[in-house]
């Protein structure tokens, strides 16, 4: 299974970086393959790491959410 990551929303807020939103779509309910959560916490920490460097997004802030697709 894999985590999948759907569009990009860019919201800038006035005097602020502007903020780029990831969607991801992952699995972190069902009876099947609750597996989401696996993938969660690698992306955050990407996400994270991305911030926090200054020669990546320069004038950007990623964020990211999910949507639970409840694996049957």
């Amino acid at each position: 299974m894999c985590c999948l990551s759907y569009g990009v929303i860019i919201h800038r807020a006035e005097g602020q970086d502007k903020e780029l939103r990831l969607l991801g779509i992952q699995a972190m309910t069902g009876k099947s393959w609750p597996g989401g959560w696996s993938c969660l916490v690698p992306v955050m920490m990407a996400v994270d790491e991305i911030n926090q460097r200054s020669d990546l997004l320069d004038g950007y802030k990623l964020t990211y959410n999910y949507i639970d697709h409840e694996v049957c």
